[in-house]
């Protein structure tokens, strides 16, 4: 349902339940956050191209 949101979602509320995270662990130590220097508009197609490439990335993190 959340699938795709950009950012990190750390509280979900739904109609009987709350989610939220009380902790956040990095698997890898040396994690480089790079901010845009630019913005850059980029078609639909190529927006995407590239979630297709960053929802794969992610699924990865949730396999163990």
């Amino acid at each position: 349902m959340y699938r795709g949101l950009p950012g990190l979602i750390l509280e979900v509320k739904e109609t009987n339940s709350i989610l939220y995270a009380d902790k956040i662990e990095f698997q890898e130590k040396n994690i480089s956050i790079k901010s845009p220097k630019k913005e850059k508009i980029i078609s639909e197609k190529d927006a995407d191209s590239i979630l297709v490439i960053m929802n794969k990335k992610a699924e990865g993190y949730f396999k163990n």
